[in-house]
């Protein structure tokens, strides 16, 4: 997955972001009393989202490797 239009720094600040995201996801959902209430599907998509936006900034920071 090679994103040609941004350039590097762009997309370095791009991965940060949304491991940021994730994280952010994951910590609001277990401090939050708002969080135990939701429907367990709902839970389950934060989940779920948190880790798909971990998994692409490991995966546009490890594509940053093979450009140095």
């Amino acid at each position: 997955m090679r994103i040609p239009i941004l350039k590097q720094d762009a997309q370095e600040f791009i991965a940060k972001y949304l491991g940021d995201l994730s994280k952010a996801i994951i910590t609001v959902g277990f401090a939050s009393h708002f969080f135990k209430e939701m429907p367990t599907y709902l839970r389950a998509g934060c989940f779920i989202t948190a880790l798909v936006l971990f998994i692409s900034s490991v995966i546009i920071i490890e594509q940053k490797g093979e450009k140095s």
